[in-house]
């Protein structure tokens, strides 16, 4: 009879429950890692878009002397600051450019509570900023100088020297 125990093989429950947590350890590593990964691509991203959007708003100004019209406060890409279109800047894409991009955000709704890509100007100062984004506050903590002023737990941007007070 002892030689039939000893010749039996697998795995005790003690090996196995062992082996499951080391497994759910790993996993969990590498979700949060993911999870920062996800995060940080929204940012690059959201501050590209925003980079491009500025450098067209720059370029518009060196072409006609004057930013884009915003005439009657902000316009943007959401329901709640404008239409929700890809020409939500009209002037620039009248002057070539065909598609402005609109925020990275997974479950973006289109209304005031989610992410938007906002601009106003009153012709010689512009303020463009990316409102309510999930990740504002990491980016904040990692580009301060893109911190709104008037808005500083909530929005990034690039605005003109006068436009901080807009």
């Amino acid at each position: 009879m002892q030689n039939f125990f000893k010749n039996k093989k697998g795995f005790t429950l003690i090996e196995l429950l062992v082996v499951i947590a080391i497994i759910g350890v790993l996993s969990s590593i590498v979700i949060s890692s993911l999870a920062k990964a996800r995060e940080s691509s929204q940012i690059a991203t959201n501050i590209a878009n925003l980079k491009m959007l500025r450098d067209a708003v720059e370029s518009y100004y060196a072409e006609y002397g004057v930013y884009p019209d915003a005439t009657g406060g902000w316009r943007g890409n959401g329901s709640c600051w404008g239409t929700s279109a890809v020409n939500w800047m009209p002037q620039l894409v009248s002057s070539g450019y065909a598609k402005l991009p609109l925020p990275q955000a997974e479950g973006w709704i289109g209304n005031c509570s989610g992410p938007l890509f906002i601009y106003t100007s009153n012709g010689s100062e512009y303020k463009l900023l990316s409102h309510q984004d999930r990740y504002t506050l990491q980016a904040i903590a990692k580009y301060p100088s893109l911190r709104d002023p008037r808005r500083p737990t909530h929005a990034i941007g690039f605005w003109s020297a006068g436009g901080g007070s807009f």
